[in-house]
Parts: structure tokens; sequence; C-alpha cells
């Protein structure tokens, strides 16, 4: 089996899993082979790692929760909670900023960390929600059946808009206004704000966040740039490229890792490389752990390489939850098949004198070889709530005082710089689009221009 997922994770965080639900049907799956090694489970946000990170929030900044319906459109659904928490005493000038983290089924923990210097620092009034099911929010349901396939259809976008307004409402009044930003899927999320409730928007704000023009087009777009910046790094460190041959080489086919819901086997685990450098700032992290590589002991490589599952491949592309993730991508994107989108783009790819399969590092080839738990039940979700660029453009022309910020880094192998083109198109003057040269997809936290933005009355 591939997955269809969204794999635009940012920071591994944890979750809180919760919610409690009666399965009323299994999943076949595959037996574990003798050969397989179980990694630990990714934990949860339980109560105790929940009260230690609002712990760690400074005196100035207020937190809380709202309780909003599971379904919205059902009042009678479950009841849940929404946790927040804002720089309160933040400067009275300027409109609080809503900040919505990538993902999707991330906490905004680990985005927090890296943006609180510049928060406090700035003294910027930004506002920042633990979306549904993460974080110290009421976690998702995570038995994986039918019928919490069907209730996880409603912790996607449009229900994280209408948590916002809610959140919006008690901090600032009904008829105020904030800006919105965010980050990777976070970005999608500002876009369906703007069509949504755009009343409600000051200016809104997204990095690294684009509409594909199609399938084929995403995954192309991806697999040049993903190559582009292996490149790169390559000419940064260039003796890492015989480290990665040599580890591709060593790893045995039939070296399998599970978590207990995604297995993936052999030297394609080598591939989650490309998803860490993504981030500029993690280069050098992925250039030590490549030295550690290179041992002649069997048995340390071993290690090596189950190290490498946990915090590359589990840690930086299998979202915590992937569930629900596979869930939202299937109410929220048009779903593709990823194995069939990788061979027409690997023979596209070959016209243009490449040869991807012979690339160190190569996305399709990691994601054709995973197999995930939950790809049966998601025939259960009849709920469809596409992302449409068309909606996001009605709206901005509705109200011509939205003013609606677009970034991009040319050093992203995860959004592509070139993935904005259909985007900026079709929303013309509606936008103002920048790209970032020397940035990837840690733009949205190290560039001065979108901080600057940020700041515009």
């Amino acid at each position: 089996m591939y997955p269809v997922v969204v794999s635009l994770v940012l920071f591994l965080a944890l979750s809180r899993c919760g919610g409690p639900s009666k399965p009323i049907e299994t999943v076949s799956f595959w037996h574990p082979l003798a050969t397989d090694i179980v990694v630990a489970a990714r934990a949860g946000d339980d109560a105790v790692s929940c009260q230690a990170f609002r712990k760690t929030l400074p005196a100035t900044f207020e937190q809380g929760f709202v309780t909003v319906p599971e379904d919205w459109a059902n009042p009678a659904s479950p009841k849940i909670q929404i946790f927040y928490y804002w720089n309160a005493k933040a400067d009275k000038s300027q409109a609080p900023i809503v900040f919505y983290n990538g993902g999707p089924t991330y906490s905004s923990h680990g985005t927090y960390a890296v943006m609180k210097d510049r928060i406090v620092k700035g003294n910027l009034p930004f506002v920042f929600l633990d979306q549904r099911g993460t974080g110290c929010s009421t976690g998702y349901p995570t038995a994986i059946t039918t019928e919490n396939a069907q209730r996880l259809a409603h912790y996607g976008s449009a229900a994280i808009v209408r948590d916002s307004e809610v959140v919006r409402a008690k901090l600032l009044g009904d008829t105020a206004k904030w800006k919105a930003y965010g980050q990777s899927a976070g970005g999608w999320m500002v876009q369906r704000y703007i069509e949504l409730a755009p009343r409600s928007l000051h200016t809104a704000y997204a990095h690294g966040a684009a509409f594909s023009q199609d399938s084929v087009h995403e995954y192309l777009f991806r697999l040049r740039a993903q190559k582009r910046i292996a490149d790169l790094y390559f000419k940064k460190y260039p003796d890492d490229r015989k480290l990665v041959e040599n580890a591709r080489r060593r790893v045995p086919a039939e070296m399998c890792f599970t978590d207990g819901t995604t297995r993936i086997c052999g030297p394609s685990v080598i591939d989650s490389f490309i998803i860490t450098l993504a981030f500029q700032d993690n280069w050098a992290n992925v250039h030590d752990w490549l030295l550690a590589s290179d041992s002649p002991d069997e048995t340390y490589f071993k290690s090596w390489v189950r190290d490498v599952a946990v915090n590359f491949f589990y840690g930086s592309f299998i979202s915590p939850h992937g569930f629900a993730n596979s869930a939202i991508a299937t109410v929220e994107t048009t779903l593709v098949n990823e194995e069939v989108v990788c061979d027409t783009v690997e023979r596209l790819l070959e016209k243009e004198g490449e040869k991807p399969k012979e690339w160190l590092f190569n996305e399709c080839r990691m994601t054709n070889d995973m197999e995930q738990k939950w790809n049966d039940v998601m025939a259960a979700i009849t709920k469809r709530e596409p992302y449409r660029i068309g909606d996001v453009h009605k709206r901005l022309n509705e109200f011509p005082d939205l003013k609606f910020f677009l970034y991009a880094g040319l050093l992203d192998p995860l959004v592509p710089s070139e993935s904005f083109k259909d985007t900026v198109t079709r929303l013309g003057g509606r936008v103002t689009f920048h790209e970032f040269r020397d940035s990837g997809h840690e733009g949205f936290h190290s560039e001065d221009k979108v901080w600057d933005d940020l700041k515009m009355q």
C-alpha cells in the first residue's frame, strides 16, 4: 500500500491522545516479521507534559480554554476544548496576530519555542492555538475504525477557523479584527480563514503554503527541488555523498521498522534526510549524523539505522497522529494515488535527462515503500472540503481592504517556489508575494521581512 498524506510536517511535537470511541470495525494490517524492529510509540501530550509546557510560558502570557462542538454542523455533537495562550500585555497599538503552525496534527509548542524570543523582545501580541486534536486541546480519536475516520473529518481547517472565531470573540470582542499568520499547513488555514471569515481579518500572511496545479506538477516541482537542495547540501559537505552511498548500500532490504501504525523497510529510510534538509538550520545536524554512520562495526551501524528511523523518518516525516493526518488530507485535498503519480513524475524527469531512481534522496522512493495501517478505512469518509484558490480569490475581491502576503523559500524542497506560480497568477494583484533566496521551510521565523510585514498597520 501507499499513503495518501499531507507530509508538510514542521516540528516534532508531543500531542495528547484521547477521545472515547467504541471500535466498530477492525482493520487488517501486516504482521510484523521476526526481523522487524519495533520503535517506541510516539508519545502524546498527556496532562503532565501539557502542564509542564504551560509552566514555561512567560507570566505576561494569558492562557485558557474555549469549549466548542466536535462537529460544528451538529451542536449536539461531543464537546471538545481548545487551548490558547497569548502575549496579552504586548503592544496595544498592534492588532493581535493569531498564528497557525504547520502540520497538520502537530501542536503549537515546538513552533512557539523557535519564535518566542522575537515575540517577547518585539512585544508582539501573538495568539497561539493548539489546533483541535493537538497539544493541550482535547486529543484526536485514535482507534483506527471507520467511526473515528468519520469523526476525524471534523478536525480540519474549516473547524479550526470556527474554533478561532470563538477564541477571537473571547479575547477581543465580537467585532474586533486580528491578523492571521500561518506556516506550511498553517498557511492553508489562513487561506481557509479568508474564505470563511474575512470580516474578522485585518491582514493575512502565509509562508510555505501553496495550492498545487495538480498532483503531477506538485510532485514534479517537489522532486526537482529536492534534487537541487541535495546538490547544494553536498556542495557544502562534499564528503557526505560517499557516506550516504555507503549507508544506502549497507542497509539490508529486510531490515524493517514499525511503530505499530507505519512500516518501512530497507534503505528507503535514508531518504527521510531530504525532509530534514528543508530547514537550513538542520544541515549541520544531518552532517553530524552521517559522520556517525562511518563505522565498520555492523552492530553499531544497524543501531545507527534504527536511530535514523526514529529521529528522521518517524521524527520528521511521519506525523505523531498519522491516522488523523491522513483523514484530514482525505477531506481537504484532492486524493492522489502517490505510487502512480510518482511513476509519472519519474518518467518526466527521465525525459529531462535525470535518473531519479539513482538519486541518493528521493521522497517518492520512500513513500512508495511505506505501509500504513489506516488506508482501508479512509473510504469511510464522505465529507469533502477541498481547498480552492478560486474561493480565496473571490473573498479577497469582496473585501478589497483585506491584504494577503504570501512567502516562499527558494531553498524549500517541501513547498518549492515553483508551486506558488499558479496561486500568484490566479490571485493577481490581490496578493503580495515574496521569495526568499537564502532560506527554506524555516523562513517563517528566520526572515526579518516577515516580521517587519507583521508589524505593518
